[in-house]
């Protein structure tokens, strides 16, 4: 993945880092000291962005800039406080040395719900054609979904839409929502996947979790080809989040190596491609209930599995 680094040391700041820095590609850097990297996320209020971008000046230089701010100023407010015509992100890129890009991106995701490791869309907007393929890369590398909405003229309206997500959330929704894309086709050409499909699935995967000392490692590479490519496998002890096969496989080998279990089924529902499985785990004399939340793609992956005890 692109190299990057993030200027602002809020919540959001911390969100992303957080993400990033799981992927490896994160830097951390003194406030004024030239941004590492390809990509610098400038997460910072709209009213001191433009400032802050004039003061690293042409050390943005052919630098990707994310902008991630929302141009309101209060959680009720009805209006804009950008130009007309305009955008946060259009003023920034104005601030900008000449050879760097703006790409207006995360501001419709709060910074709560990122920070829960959760399969969500990402609405991003940018003129230049490079500069947006490297930030939709970096966004898969989070574990998200990029969804290019076009020019940055668009960024208007993706600040119009963060303050929708207010709206929703100050009038019964709560705050706890993402703005997502479902990409719906004609009947004829939707993948269905069947109950029994996903139930195998299922299956499959608890006959390995119940294994020997000797065939743990075995098992936890058999278990991570259950799994889709860009997966989030979330721990129950101590909710580490696991993001693509590699890291799936290297959490269950921490798991599963050396240790002999047990796993005894006690429910199983599917509804949709979703599946809430309880289990019961013995080893080392102890039995455990574990409560499995699943999420299939139309290949009958394991798209998320989030555990918990």
């Amino acid at each position: 993945m692109s190299s990057m680094s993030i200027i602002g040391l809020g919540i959001y700041a911390r969100a992303i880092g957080t993400r990033a820095i799981e992927g490896g590609g994160a830097t951390a850097g003194t406030f004024g000291t030239a941004p590492a990297g390809d990509i610098v996320i400038l997460a910072v209020p709209y009213a001191s962005a433009v400032p802050v971008v004039a003061q690293y000046g042409d050390a943005l230089a052919s630098k990707v800039v994310i902008d991630i701010s929302n141009t309101f100023t209060a959680p009720d407010d009805t209006a804009l406080v950008t130009p007309d015509g305009s955008s946060g992100a259009q003023e920034i890129a104005k601030a900008v040395p000449a050879s760097a890009h703006v790409v207006k991106a995360f501001n419709t995701v709060f910074a709560h719900v990122l920070v829960l490791g959760r399969p969500l869309d990402v609405l991003f907007a940018g003129d230049d054609a490079q500069a947006k393929a490297s930030v939709s890369a970096f966004i898969e590398t989070l574990g998200l979904r990029p969804f290019d909405v076009g020019s940055l003229e668009i960024a208007h309206w993706l600040e119009g839409a963060g303050l929708l997500m207010m709206g929703l959330a100050g009038h019964g929704a709560g705050f706890n929502i993402a703005l997502g894309v479902d990409v719906v086709s004609d009947v004829d050409d939707v993948p269905e996947v069947s109950t029994d499909k996903i139930a195998q699935v299922v299956r499959s995967y608890i006959k390995l979790a119940g294994h020997g000392s000797a065939d743990g490692h075995r098992s936890a590479d058999e278990v991570a080809t259950l799994f889709a490519d860009n997966a989030i496998f979330r721990n129950p002890a101590g909710g580490d989040v696991h993001r693509g096969i590699e890291a799936i496989r290297n959490a269950y080998h921490s798991m599963w190596d050396g240790r002999e279990q047990r796993v005894d089924l006690v429910s199983l529902n599917v509804s949709g491609r979703e599946a809430v499985v309880h289990v019961q785990v013995v080893f080392s004399g102890q039995r455990v209930d574990v409560i499995d939340v699943m999420t299939f793609d139309e290949d009958a992956k394991i798209a998320s599995l989030r555990a918990y005890t």
